[in-house]
């Protein structure tokens, strides 16, 4: 907390010696001063980084992509000390009042149950969707700190390019998507 507050200059010395200005008077100045104080509710977030980052690598497959459900999730998979999920939006994630997607949407959760309270954990992510036509695969990688509240990609890719054929995304109703986590840190609010 910063316990020193002011500026570092105020008015410039000539124009503060200048006995025409009123400053200084008889070598004597007088000075007001407001004090203000705010009582604040607000907490503190510590960070620690982890030594050895604890990294999962897992491979998950979703079936019946082609139906219109609104969201398939995986089982729970340990990484450390946290269980996590994965949400896959076939039909993208949608938002209030937009009916018409033409994206995928996946998003990484933490179980809550496997995290205390007032703390959340620094992850960088990575999904791969494979293609298993061409031994190819679609990548996006992100950071962010994970409480219970999903985190990922609304827009992870579009439904058009997730349904070509030629792309190999969707083989037999079903992908297959790895997920790379590694929890770099804890915060922990106090």
């Amino acid at each position: 907390m910063k316990k020193q507050w002011g500026i570092v200059k105020f008015i410039d010395l000539e124009t503060f010696n200048n006995p025409y200005n009123g400053y200084l008077v008889n070598d004597t100045c007088s000075f007001g001063v407001e004090v203000f104080t705010v009582k604040t509710n607000s907490k503190a977030e510590c960070l620690s980084l982890i030594n050895s980052p604890i990294t999962r690598k897992i491979s998950l497959s979703f079936s019946n992509v082609s139906k219109p459900t609104s969201r398939i999730q995986s089982g729970l998979f340990p990484a450390g000390d946290y269980k996590w999920r994965v949400l896959f939006y076939a039909n993208g994630c949608q938002l209030e009042g937009n009916k018409t997607n033409n994206i995928v949407s996946l998003f990484l959760v933490v179980d809550a149950s496997t995290l205390a309270a007032d703390t959340k954990l620094l992850v960088h992510y990575t999904f791969r969707m494979h293609d298993k036509r061409n031994g190819n695969y679609f990548e996006r990688s992100d950071m962010g700190l994970f409480d219970s509240s999903p985190r990922g990609f609304r827009e992870f890719m579009t439904q058009t390019k997730f349904k070509d054929i030629e792309n190999g995304y969707v083989v037999g109703d079903t992908c297959h998507i790895d997920v790379e986590l590694k929890v770099l840190g804890l915060v922990k609010v106090e």
